[in-house]
């Protein structure tokens, strides 16, 4: 039984027993699961800036350990905005230079209900440039901003006890970028992903209720 009166559901029941198995056979896929298990976090902006159309801005920066570009991870360093350490990032141009390319730090997730059907986060993310910060500002620092959160684990163990294998990295929700889609699909297509990834993976869509920024010394 689980703590909230009602027994867990049989995917979560599997997966728990899988992470047992894992452990005890300590097999390939067991050595793999338990060396390489990793977090991600993820967060996307609902929001259009410019028309009502327009999300170039929010595909722009979605943010994770650092920003996607073009839905890929940047790297190296140059002037295109495809480099982690760049001239530009998302349509800012920094005024000082090559700069890194924001991210998330960490994020606090708690439920605010007895059953958990309300969660509020807390999310940290630092950006390196006063345009970075401004573009940031336009999408995720105002409240009653949607804003969509992912986070979970990294290989994650699929299948039974008896049969269990490496599951690869779960594909993210890109449905606020698509448009279209109401907020209840969302939260049914969050639900559906959590269960089918044996709870390795969860995510809220939601809006912002407060923030707050502050400027470091070394231009952060």
């Amino acid at each position: 039984m689980s703590i909230f009166k009602e027994s867990f559901k049989k995917e979560i029941r599997a997966q728990l027993e899988a992470r047992q198995a894992a452990i005890e056979k300590r097999d390939a896929a067991a050595i793999q699961y338990l060396n390489g298990r990793t977090a991600f976090v993820k967060m996307t902006s609902a929001v259009n800036v410019g028309s009502e159309d327009d999300n170039s801005l929010a595909k722009d920066y979605v943010l994770l350990g650092g920003t996607l570009y073009k839905e890929n991870p940047r790297k190296g360093i140059g002037t295109s905005p495809s480099n982690a350490y760049s001239t530009t990032t998302g349509r800012a141009d920094h005024r000082l230079g090559m700069r890194p390319m924001p991210g998330i730090t960490g994020i606090d997730v708690k439920t605010k209900s007895a059953y958990g059907s309300l969660m509020e986060a807390t999310v940290n993310f630092v950006c390196w440039d006063i345009k970075q910060l401004e573009e940031l500002e336009l999408l995720y620092m105002r409240p009653n901003y949607s804003v969509l959160l992912e986070w979970g684990w990294v290989p994650y163990l699929t299948g039974t006890k008896d049969l269990y294998g490496i599951g690869s990295r779960i594909d993210f929700n890109t449905t606020v970028l698509s448009g279209g889609a109401t907020k209840e699909a969302i939260w049914k297509d969050l639900y559906d992903k959590s269960l089918s990834s044996g709870g390795n993976y969860q995510g809220l869509y939601g809006f912002v209720k407060n923030y707050s920024w502050s400027a470091r010394p070394d231009g952060g």
